[in-house]
């Protein structure tokens, strides 16, 4: 099924800290809103077949750690905003999906 509009209130739970949302035939777009999750330190979408692209919103998730999108349908490039965005991120999986583009160059180190 979709992810249900209704899951844009998610940011109402300040502290919550774990989304795993992983291998549930999800599809969809990912919420712009979530961005307002101040907490958030892991995400997956892995294995659903959300779609669309990333959103420049999610630059201000400075606390996530873990950002797992592999194997969906994503499409589009990283936002510039993404570039300088995550501080604590130590897992990024993007991995199986229609992404184009370069990596930002600060990602190599």
């Amino acid at each position: 099924g979709s992810l249900p509009a209704s899951w844009s209130a998610l940011t109402s739970l300040a502290s919550l800290h774990t989304v795993n949302l992983t291998s549930n035939q999800l599809t969809g777009t990912l919420p712009t809103t979530w961005s307002a999750l101040p907490a958030l330190r892991f995400f997956s979408v892995y294995g659903n077949q959300i779609s669309g692209v990333l959103p420049d919103s999610w630059s201000a998730i400075s606390s996530l750690e873990q950002l797992h999108i592999s194997r969906n349908q994503l499409t589009g490039t990283f936002p510039v905003s993404w570039e300088t965005a995550f501080p604590a991120i130590r897992v990024l999986e993007f991995y199986f999906n229609d992404l184009s583009g370069t990596l930002p160059e600060v990602w190599s180190s």
